[in-house]
């Protein structure tokens, strides 16, 4: 089911009602009087079955293109509106073969007259909306990956954090959350088509840091409001046991630099340990969920001998083993997640040895609370720390009314491991390709492929794009929709849902692998009042798109058939041509104006003002032509010439 297009009744950039279409199989047009919506189609003569994709995952690929400032992201907002809330500003038509799906119409105080088959359902669709742009606009409806989005969500948790410094950087968290977006993608089998492309940055050592939650604690207690009644003393006396454990590493006896070594490393494990503390408290404090229903099977937590006789970890593992919920599941905590977590950690740190010459390691720096791990290493550290964020949604998971578990995604606990950003900067390019599919793979692998999604599967998504290739190089640019192609197929294939795209663009690379038909064009009204959508039908409407080369599509496509390069150029040019124009030119100025053809390049207009040039100026024709004839000849014969100044 394919959106073919969408009639917009009202909206305050344009002037009239207007039609998108966007390259179904048929191109439509709507008309209306006093007491009827009248829909006619024709056959779209540029569209090809499966075009796009021969596997029918990603259904069609379009574009909105316009000068600056016609209303294209406007635009993209209206579709969003439409399908997502359909308010009866909109009629919205979907293909499904032959027959016309009108999505939801809901305005009834005019009759439609369609000479074609239709329906009236709502179609199971969702939004996805991408912008690199931080322009402080409200949030969309459906999936908003608008960087205002992105960057609210990476900074929601700011205020739990509580690093070891007593304050937090907004520029490490965004930088953290930014890259761990971009390693989830980078070992997904959906990076396949970004990697044909470049490299994705790496180093043979990553630094790993870990997070600390805030806590209701002081140096000696920890203070409890939502935390299970029954779980309480013996989370103190846990506390109390990190806490001494710490005391007693940092006071023990160290003689020599390996010692101390030893020494660290066992802070490091205590330091953990604390980390973990904290996130599970976080983790039950934000709601009083089970404040009654939280117990212990066998262990009596007034025993004190209980905590002195074991080591934190070992409490760790007494807790998990034990503990019960009476109301909705049996274990409700990240419990078997936290200790393959702690187990992977803990073997990592005890195997690592002590260097002589380092007077420590490479791979262990306690005064930055890191460790570093090899590629290999820090892959199995990612997926185990996933499926530990993944699995905090089960300890507020409620049934729905048909006995389906909804789980709810714990924004407040976004992570845990910290891979700090590789030595190799990312260009402003790189970072603009991988943070737009990186953000939509986020999207999909934490919410709707975990296996505890806490977002519906849609059996369709349009995918919105907004200026999505923005800082894109040149060669990357040419790549964006055949990259975009492959990689979205790949993706809603493995969700097993539908795709389609739509994006705006100001780059005639794009445009090229594009029917014409596919191409909305946006354009302003001679006194800039208002926008104007080209029909079809319009002799004006650019007919240059697939395979077009650059020049056509940008005097075509995007209204510059004026001028085909920058201002500053033009005047210089102008001046030439003026110069040569003028028989009472300044004969001082020759050598300028003949030094600037020679750096001209667009080879037309360059051999066009030499012509003018020896117009004007015949007696050196003649020798120019020598000139060139003797360059040739030595060319032929491997000699260099250097004529010099003349």
């Amino acid at each position: 089911m394919t959106l073919a297009a969408i009639y917009i009744f009202d909206y305050h950039l344009f002037e009239t009602p207007f039609t998108l279409n966007f390259g179904g199989k048929y191109i439509y047009k709507l008309e209306e009087d006093p007491k009827t919506i009248n829909i006619t189609r024709e056959r779209n003569p540029k569209y090809l079955e499966s075009f796009f994709d021969e596997s029918k995952t990603l259904l069609n690929v379009s574009a909105i293109v316009g000068s600056n400032g016609a209303g294209k992201t406007s635009l993209m907002y209206e579709i969003v509106e439409a399908i997502d809330r359909n308010s009866g500003n909109q009629v919205i038509i979907f293909e499904d073969g032959e027959t016309a799906i009108f999505h939801n119409f809901m305005r009834i105080n005019k009759k439609l007259a369609i000479p074609f088959s239709f329906k009236n359902i709502e179609v199971d669709i969702n939004t996805i909306y991408y912008s690199p742009f931080l322009d402080f606009k409200p949030a969309l409806s459906g999936v908003d990956l608008s960087f205002d989005n992105i960057l609210s969500k990476d900074l929601e948790s700011l205020s739990y954090l509580s690093p070891p410094s007593g304050f937090v950087l907004p520029k490490e968290v965004i930088k953290r959350a930014n890259y761990r977006r971009i390693r989830n993608l980078k070992v997904s089998e959906l990076a396949k088509p970004i990697k044909e492309i470049f490299d994705f940055p790496d180093d043979n050592l990553h630094r790993i840091t870990f997070t600390r939650y805030r806590i209701d604690a002081d140096e000696y207690e920890v203070f409890f409001d939502n935390t299970p009644n029954d779980f309480r003393p013996f989370l103190k006396g846990l506390y109390k046991k990190i806490k001494t454990e710490s005391y007693q590493i940092r006071n023990s006896k160290r003689d020599t630099d390996k010692d101390q070594f030893i020494l660290q490393k066992n802070l490091m494990k205590n330091y953990i340990l604390m980390d973990i503390f904290c996130l599970l408290i976080k983790l039950m404090e934000m709601e009083n969920s089970y404040l009654k229903e939280g117990h212990f099977d066998k262990i009596d937590v007034y025993d004190e001998k209980l905590i002195e006789a074991n080591n934190p970890f070992k409490l760790y593992k007494i807790w998990f083993e034990d503990y019960y919920y009476s109301k909705g599941g049996q274990k409700n905590l990240p419990d078997k997640e936290i200790l393959s977590l702690l187990d992977f950690l803990f073997n990592y740190i005890d195997n690592i040895e002590f260097d002589s010459n380092q007077r420590g390691s490479i791979y262990f720096d306690w005064s930055l609370k890191s460790i570093f791990l090899e590629t290999e290493k820090v892959d199995e550290l990612y997926e185990l720390e996933r499926k530990l964020i993944s699995s905090l949604s089960k300890y507020y998971a409620v049934s729905d009314s048909n006995d389906n578990i909804e789980y709810r995604t714990v924004n407040e606990i976004p992570n845990y491991i910290n891979l700090e950003p590789s030595s190799r900067n990312l260009s402003s390019g790189e970072t603009a390709m991988l943070n737009l599919f990186s953000r939509i793979h986020e999207y999909f692998d934490t919410n709707v492929i975990s296996e505890m999604p806490t977002e519906r599967k849609y059996k369709h998504y349009l995918l919105l794009l907004d200026e999505a290739d923005l800082g894109f190089h040149p060669i990357w640019k040419r790549y964006f929709v055949k990259t975009l192609i492959e990689f979205s197929t790949k993706l809603f294939k493995k969700i097993d849902a539908k795709v389609q795209i739509i994006f705006t663009t100001h780059d005639p690379l794009s445009l090229s692998d594009l029917p014409s038909n596919n191409i909305v064009y946006v354009n302003k009204s001679q006194d800039n009042s208002s926008s104007y959508i080209i029909s079809d039908s319009d002799l004006h409407k650019p007919r240059h798109s697939f395979g077009a080369n650059l020049t056509d599509l940008l005097a075509d496509s995007f209204f510059l058939q004026d001028s085909l390069m920058g201002d500053f150029a033009k005047d210089k040019i102008q001046e030439t041509i003026n110069w040569l124009r003028n028989e009472n030119r300044n004969l001082d100025e020759k050598e300028y104006h003949k030094d600037l053809i020679r750096i001209v390049d667009e080879p037309i207009l360059s051999t066009k003002l030499e012509d003018m040039y020896y117009e004007v100026f015949r007696d050196e024709t003649d020798k120019e032509s020598k000139k060139q004839h003797l360059m040739e000849m030595a060319q032929r014969y491997g000699l260099d010439i250097n004529f010099g100044e003349q």
